[in-house]
């Protein structure tokens, strides 16, 4: 994980010391569970969990009522939580690094095969369901 080696090799000033830290766990247990919810979702659709393989239905239950992509919601609120725990700002640069991936890179390519593959349906749902949150 990258923000626990920048964390290790060049921690940089420290932004959160005890008890500040514990402020992490919540975050982490709540993004930990956004994304554990979101996984039987893909599984009742009979659905792809991968992102770069076509999705044959479109999940819209669960957490994707209120996301369009709970998984990285959950994913990028336990790295912040994590990030908080470790206290260095060095451990916010994995995270902030994994949002822009995600937003940048991943999210629209995989917003734009799904409004290829289901057309007017998903761009009803992208209409209902937030982005993020």
């Amino acid at each position: 994980m990258l923000l626990l080696a920048l964390h290790y090799v060049a921690p940089g000033p420290r932004l959160f010391s005890m008890p500040a830290q514990l402020l992490g766990l919540p975050l982490i247990v709540l993004g930990t569970w956004f994304k554990l919810w979101a996984d039987p979702v893909f599984k009742r659709g009979q659905t792809t969990i991968k992102p770069f393989e076509p999705s044959s239905a479109i999940a819209e239950e669960g957490p994707f009522r209120f996301s369009r992509h709970p998984m990285c919601v959950g994913m990028t609120l336990a790295l912040i939580g994590i990030a908080i725990d470790l206290g260095t700002a060095a451990s916010f640069l994995g995270q902030i690094a994994f949002f822009f991936i995600v937003a940048l890179g991943f999210v629209p390519i995989e917003e734009q095969k799904k409004h290829e593959t289901f057309g007017d349906a998903y761009d009803r749902y992208a209409r209902r369901a937030r982005r993020w949150l």
